[in-house]
């Protein structure tokens, strides 16, 4: 067989035309023609599925673990003085709205549509970003 013709035989376009003929003559005669341009959009898809995916662990690990902090806080505020329990338990209320906006914000990303993504994980960026920052003033009162 000549070169020219083993490389037609192994071009992707050929490949998938015949792979597609074989499952629809063996097994689902309705089996799509498939193109390498679709296997490229499919890849591309679970690979931004795959992503956002991540992303979304990764933001409910960082409320996982500020609520393990806020505990953390709260017990260093038990040991402190008087004055200085009062001052943790308003910055305690503080922290817990925030942290209520932040886990808000982080079911907000988990539900957004592909064209609000952007603006969700923004919006949880924000409200994380809000709450790490009281939360580090609190711990310094405490110093």
């Amino acid at each position: 067989m000549p070169h020219y013709a083993v490389a037609a035989l192994t071009a992707w376009a050929t490949v998938f035309e015949r792979t597609s003929d074989r499952i629809r003559a063996r097994f689902e005669p309705r089996f799509p023609h498939v193109h390498p341009h679709r296997l490229r959009h499919s890849f591309s898809m679970h690979t931004l599925e795959y992503l956002v995916t991540g992303y979304y662990r990764q933001a409910a690990k960082l409320v996982r673990d500020t609520d393990r902090e806020l505990k953390q806080l709260d017990r260093k505020a038990a040991k402190a003085s008087d004055e200085a329990k009062a001052q943790i338990r308003s910055d305690m209320k503080e922290l817990r709205a925030k942290r209520a906006e932040a886990a808000k914000k982080l079911d907000e990303m988990g539900k957004a549509s592909a064209g609000a993504w952007e603006n969700a994980k923004n919006g949880f960026a924000d409200a994380y970003k809000d709450l790490h920052q009281a939360y580090a003033r609190a711990v310094e009162k405490l110093k």
